[in-house]
């Protein structure tokens, strides 16, 4: 049962039961706001329920919560929030100079790995070969790979390999033994694709550049590559900031995470619990990882520069559906929080090996194994793989969300991405993802952003083509009853993606309607592009806007879908400068005449005499105005820049138009 909170805030004076100020505190004082307590660890031993955090302090503490049934940290004071950080000073006087401008730092209670490492509270790079790209992985095993490279025996014993293990998978694992060109370590989850990549780092014999780290778990010894003695250096200590186990209504208001050497905030088996305007920065894992949670809410936050997620909803060795379904989710609720920058540290994501489990590598929100999620209002901006991934999530509502630049570093996914899993489980178990809406959100520029990994660890050989490509929305293997409604995905190589069932399963009941589809063809001229790839059974596709702008219409299939029992295809409108544009229907390729007799398919080709029989469109013959705020947004022909434009029903533009919220206005040159 939740308990509910007081609390009385006037003039900026919290009410609560204990006051903890990290500089003028003592642990020996009363805790009042006169004599605050030092450590946050004494004031929730001590059993308030809420405890108030001065403004502007600084708190190095793991804390567990285990057994809670009612606390709340927030924030009194003006000024800054006050923070909780797993980071450890180095003295500058503790560095050991070892010749060729190597310096090392040695202490036995250092942790098994060390995530991050810090200059003036900056990160520094880990240290890595090669500097940029990939070594091609050759001959591999699950638990070795044999690479075209010579060096001597025992060269990279010791090292991290951070190897692609798939388009969208990858792994950081130990060199346990470097002999005869062979690189060992310990099995995998699966053997290395043909045509994936890797690269060594964490070794000493991966330092050559100003700055770069590497840590060595066995002697706990920190290596830096300097000219000079290393100053102000600290790395990430503490694993969690913040653990909750087995513990009920809970918040976090107004305070900030940084520094923590795994996940900030870790929540298992626990239920109503709220984080509320707090910020996470440089988190070496998840800054929110929760298992075994009901009624969680992810409120107003800011995030930036996690190695992994923002949220995790992880599987946690759920390949065993019975330990999976003791540890789905429900009720989680993430909504107005602000990500950027996950999973951008090369080599740093959390893998199929690490002691935290399954996970997916650089994703703004995951809700794996979740049922009744509503993700919503968020904006999330560079992720190296999904913007939300839904993966076996029940009932979910995901609407007016606005993600950009994503896919940065993985192939095979999406900027809104969900999948289930096979037949056996889905019937066993109910382990699939049904009932979703997903609605109203804004989608662009996928495979964009810094090329932070230096490559993408792939060659020209890996998978298929399609693999490569930007989805906007990715509804893939055995997804069903899902409602894809008014979304609009600009920039993309492939709009809409409705995967077809595997392993014994069905994708089925997948309504796509009324979304604005933008295709630009990103990827050149050897690839097929598509505005709705469908491949469910029992579907509807209607009501959408398919504007495909490429030079070469070989290349252009708007819609393509297979025959079921039941479907149907009509009132969707397609914009193209070639009238020749492809659609695709149960395999075979059609034109739009042969499309529009097949039964239940009905369509609007746009503004087809516009265009001549040349290879190139007209200059500026197609804009496209987005609105990419949360509020509307009036735009003017004052200056008249639209005078000689149409929007895609014919309609003159006027003397002003008004943009909804995450929508677009395409405009279309009018003949001369």
């Amino acid at each position: 049962m939740m308990i509910p909170f007081l609390l009385k805030v006037q003039n900026n004076n919290v009410i609560a039961d204990y006051y903890v100020d990290s500089n003028l505190g003592n642990d020996l004082n009363a805790g009042t706001v006169e004599s605050p307590l030092k450590t946050i660890t004494t004031a929730i031993s001590k059993n308030g329920m809420i405890v108030a955090l001065k403004s502007g302090s600084i708190f190095n503490e793991n804390i567990l919560l285990q057994g809670i049934g009612g606390l709340k940290l927030i924030k009194y004071g003006g000024g800054n929030n006050p923070k909780i950080t797993g980071k450890y000073d180095i003295l500058n006087t503790n560095w050991v100079n070892e010749g060729n401008n190597i310096w090392s730092y040695h202490n036995t209670e250092m942790p098994e790995e060390i995530t991050n490492v810090f200059k003036n509270n900056l990160p520094l790079t880990l240290g890595r070969y090669p500097k940029e790209d990939y070594i091609l992985n050759g001959t591999c095993t699950i638990s070795s790979i044999a690479p075209n490279i010579n060096y001597a025996d025992g060269y990279w014993t010791g090292s991290e390999l951070f190897i692609k293990k798939n388009g969208y998978a990858a792994a950081t694992v130990r060199v346990t033994n470097y002999i005869n060109n062979v690189i060992s370590f310990p099995n995998l989850d699966m053997i290395p694709y043909s045509g994936c990549g890797f690269f060594f780092e964490n070794h000493i014999n991966c330092l050559s550049v100003q700055d770069e780290w590497a840590y060595n778990n066995t002697t706990k010894t920190l290596y830096i590559y300097s000219i000079d003695n290393p100053s102000n250096i600290s790395y990430a200590n503490k694993i969690n900031n913040i653990k909750i186990f087995n513990s009920s209504v809970i918040e976090f208001n107004s305070i900030d995470f940084e520094k923590s050497s795994l996940d900030a905030i870790d929540i298992l088996f626990s239920d109503y619990i709220t984080i509320k305007k707090c910020k996470f920065k440089y988190i070496g894992s998840n800054a929110i990882r929760y298992r075994t949670v009901t009624n969680l809410t992810i409120d107003n936050c800011t995030s930036i520069n996690t190695n992994n997620n923002f949220v995790d909803g992880c599987w946690f060795s759920a390949r065993t559906p019975s330990v999976v379904m003791a540890q789905k989710s429900s009720h989680v609720t993430v909504t107005n929080n602000n990500i950027s920058k996950c999973g951008l540290t090369p080599g740093r994501l959390v893998n199929f090996n690490n002691l935290t489990g399954d996970s997916f590598h650089g994703v703004g929100i995951s809700t794996a194994l979740t049922d009744n999620a509503v993700i919503s209002d968020n904006i999330i901006d560079n992720v190296s793989y999904c913007g939300i991934m839904w993966e076996t999530t029940g009932n979910a509502l995901i609407e007016r969300n606005k993600i950009t630049n994503f896919m940065l570093n993985f192939r095979d996914g999406a900027a809104i991405y969900t999948w289930s899993n096979n037949a056996t489980y889905n019937a066993s178990f109910g382990m699939t993802t049904h009932g979703g809406i997903v609605k109203d959100n804004l989608i662009y520029q996928g495979l964009n952003g810094v090329d932070c990994f230096k490559g993408d660890g792939y060659t020209n050989t890996f998978a298929s083509p399609t693999s490569n490509f930007a989805f906007g929305i990715y509804n893939d293997n055995n997804s069903h009853d899902i409602i894809v409604d008014n979304n609009t995905i600009l920039d993309v190589d492939f709009g809409i993606f409705n995967n077809q069932g595997k392993d014994g399963g069905v994708t089925t009941r997948i309504d796509t309607i009324n979304n604005t589809i933008f295709i630009n063809g990103k990827q050149g001229d050897n690839y097929n592009y598509y505005g709705i790839l469908n491949a469910s059974n029992d579907y509807t596709i209607s009501g959408n806007i398919i504007a495909m702008l490429l030079n070469d219409a070989e290349n252009l299939i708007a819609m393509s879908s297979i025959t079921s029992t039941s479907y149907a295809i009509n009132n969707n409108k397609y914009l193209s400068p070639f009238n020749s544009i492809k659609f695709n229907f149960d395999g075979v390729n059609k034109s739009f005449s042969q499309w529009s007799v097949i039964s239940n398919i009905t369509y609007e080709l746009l503004n087809s005499n516009l265009f001549s029989n040349s290879v190139k469109p007209k200059v500026d013959y197609v804009k496209i105005i987005l609105n990419s705020t949360k509020n509307s947004i009036i735009i003017n022909n004052t200056s008249l820049p639209y005078q000689d434009y149409v929007d895609i029903d014919g309609i003159d533009f006027g003397t002003s138009r008004t943009i909804l919220p995450y929508k677009s206005l395409i405009l279309v040159r009018k003949e001369n």
